[in-house]
């Protein structure tokens, strides 16, 4: 059987789980349909009915997980940082990842695919754990954790670089791997 097939089988599957809900909850208000909806609903990888290849649309979610998680810490060194430098790095991190952020569901919606909004269960223990930290012991294990993970984001952007063929990706590509390289050199100073 040939992926298209495969995906066409799984979408038929799926209109009919969805045909099915519909009828179970006709009597539920409509923003409780769709929450439900929303729930089943399967977050689509690259088939037959989007436009990016398996790898790209994997690396765009990946990286969306990132961008979002990289918001949050920097959200929780605003508030928790006990060093200036480390409450107006983190103001930088919201808004500059804010905009990756903001790029690659862009950027997923062209592809015909929509990132997820809320964090994956790895993604939020990291933000859960950093939270959970207080004063000298926040920024160290801040820094620490940052580092990593923009380590981990740059990589992957490298990665994408030299797989992609998509000229859009591309672009996104040549505008955040800056941001990102200039993160590390700023945390590396900020580690001293």
């Amino acid at each position: 059987m040939n992926t298209t097939t495969k995906s066409t089988d799984a979408l038929e599957r799926d209109e009919q789980r969805l045909v099915e809900l519909f009828s179970k909850l006709k009597s539920a208000s409509l923003s409780t349909t769709m929450a439900a909806v929303g729930l089943f609903m399967p977050i689509p990888y690259a088939d037959a009915e989007t436009n990016a290849s398996a790898s790209d649309t994997h690396f765009m979610l990946a990286a969306a997980q990132t961008s979002v998680t990289q918001m949050k810490l920097g959200r929780l060194a605003t508030r928790r940082g006990n060093r200036a430098e480390l409450k107006e790095f983190g103001r930088r991190m919201v808004n500059d990842y804010a905009s990756i952020n903001g790029d690659l569901r862009s950027l997923a919606v062209q592809k015909g695919f929509t990132l997820p909004k809320s964090l994956d269960e790895p993604h939020q223990v990291i933000v859960d754990e950093m939270s959970a930290l207080r004063d000298s012991e926040f920024d160290v294990a801040w820094i620490d954790g940052t580092v990593k993970s923009n380590e981990e984001l740059a990589a992957s952007l490298r990665t994408e670089t030299t797989k992609t063929s998509d000229a859009q990706i591309k672009r996104f590509l040549d505008r955040t791997v800056p941001v990102v390289n200039g993160y590390l050199q700023c945390l590396m100073a900020l580690k001293q």
